[in-house]
């Protein structure tokens, strides 16, 4: 019988044969693997889309709250001689890490309660954490206040040019208000970043830093404050960014799920927030 031409093979054509076959086999795997990879790109750049989305916003907005804002008040602080510069600089440094860096590391506790009760659909309890964690931190503001009462002296204690520890003590003073701001300003950024709504905060973030250009200018050249109008234009500006932010968590239809009445219920999350409070607040510190 004679053997079918389709399925024969020179038997010195074995070695190619295979080698044929294998080639087809990559080839094919090839053409796959590479229609896996553009599908992995896609969702790659999908997904980078979303980040920038959210992270963008927010990034520009802990800019504008925090660098910025210190940053005018050394330009128009700067202008006013060097005792004022170096004990401002002096002031604003210890606040932040004996004061804002401490109240925005707290706040990171209400990420992980606010996502994890936002993700399980539970609204009112996100509005539960946010009462508890504005109680919790303005409580810690009120502690933290004495370090802002008794700087100068603190600075003095510590070997600091006695001059102008006493400039910074006044300083520190007036950005008491700033404090209290910060305790209530970043559970309300948690609150709103965990539901997506980022915009309203880089929108009111931009409206406080250009007030605060115009009153530091007006209290720092314009009043007798000197040099601690730049202070006293830091606390309302914080101020204000709390304000908008408060009306619209309240008037916001997007926030109207997870809005919630003064309840004494949220005393009860005390202990739940604080396990997590106080560790994010030592890997900020």
């Amino acid at each position: 019988m004679s053997e079918d031409p389709v399925f024969s093979h020179p038997q010195g054509d074995d070695k190619s044969s295979k080698e044929h076959y294998e080639l087809e086999g990559k080839s094919e795997g090839f053409v796959k693997g590479d229609g896996v990879s553009a599908l992995n790109w896609v969702s790659f750049f999908d997904e980078l889309k979303l980040q920038c989305q959210l992270a963008g916003p927010l990034v520009i907005n802990s800019f504008l709250q925090v660098a910025s804002i210190q940053l005018i008040s050394l330009i128009f602080v700067g202008h006013v001689g060097e005792l004022a510069l170096a004990s401002s600089s002096l002031a604003i440094s210890l606040a932040n890490v004996s004061g804002m860096c401490i109240m925005m590391g707290m706040a990171g506790g209400l990420e992980t309660l606010c996502g994890q009760a936002f993700g399980a659909k539970q609204y009112q309890l996100v509005g539960l954490y946010l009462q508890t964690g504005l109680i919790i931190l303005n409580a810690m503001a009120v502690v933290l206040s004495f370090v802002y009462i008794y700087m100068g002296d603190i600075l003095v204690a510590f070997g600091q040019d006695k001059q102008i520890s006493q400039e910074a003590g006044k300083y520190a003073r007036v950005l008491i208000p700033t404090l209290f701001a910060q305790a209530s300003l970043q559970p309300l950024i948690r609150f709103l970043q965990v539901q997506h709504l980022v915009l309203p905060m880089l929108l009111f973030s931009g409206m406080a830093t250009i007030c605060h250009v115009l009153f530091c200018w007006v209290f720092v050249y314009k009043t007798s404050l000197g040099f601690i109008g730049a202070a006293a234009s830091t606390s309302i500006c914080n101020w204000i960014n709390v304000i908008l932010l408060y009306a619209y968590i309240m008037f916001s239809p997007s926030c109207s799920k997870s809005r919630v009445p003064l309840s004494l219920q949220s005393l009860k999350y005390t202990y739940e927030f604080s396990k997590l409070a106080i560790p994010s607040a030592a890997m900020t510190w």
